[in-house]
């Protein structure tokens, strides 16, 4: 349960949403393109996936939050 939270919270967190459009262009997301991205280890996304689990609280700015402190990014909108 934890890798699938975790995977999910990447993939539609605001920071893999830039790092998508900056290098593809676009919005529209292949199957191809989704086995060429480059995602962190295993583990790092069963921690997201812990963490959220933890927080009860799925909402995207929960996730966008947990994602972004987990990398330790600034992030300004």
């Amino acid at each position: 349960r934890n890798e699938v939270v975790g995977l999910c919270a990447l993939l539609n967190s605001s920071l893999f949403d830039a790092y998508f459009r900056i290098f593809n262009g676009n919005v529209n997301v292949s199957a191809t393109e989704l086995r060429e991205m480059s995602l962190p280890p295993l583990d790092t996304i069963q921690e997201i996936g812990d963490t959220i689990i933890l927080s009860n609280d799925f909402s995207v700015e929960n996730i966008n939050q947990i994602v972004i402190e987990y990398f330790e990014l600034t992030y300004s909108t």
